[in-house]
C-alpha cells in the first residue's frame, strides 16, 4: 500500500460506525463507491455518522480504503 501522503485527500460524510467491531463506511463524491475506513485509522479521536471527514484514499483488498481520516465537522 502506499504512503497516505503520496495518496489523493478527499472530503466525505460518515455513513456508519459500528464502535463494537471498530469499522465504518465513508461516502464521498469523489470515490465511485463507500469507502471503509478502521477505527485506528482515525485521528485525534472518534467518528459518528454524519460527521464530516477528510481522508486519504488507499486500496485495500477488498476495495477502497480511507487512512489517515480526520473529522472536520461534527454532527450534533
Amino acid at each position: 500500500m502506499q504512503h497516505p501522503a503520496t495518496l489523493p485527500r478527499l472530503k466525505g460524510t460518515v455513513r456508519r460506525f459500528d464502535t463494537e467491531r471498530g469499522f465504518g463506511f465513508i461516502s464521498s463524491t469523489g470515490a465511485a463507491e463507500d469507502v471503509f475506513f478502521h477505527s485506528s485509522v482515525v485521528v485525534g479521536g472518534d467518528v459518528r455518522p454524519g460527521d464530516t471527514v477528510e481522508f486519504h484514499l488507499g486500496q485495500g483488498q477488498k476495495g477502497p480504503r480511507a487512512l489517515d481520516v480526520r473529522v472536520i465537522s461534527r454532527t450534533v
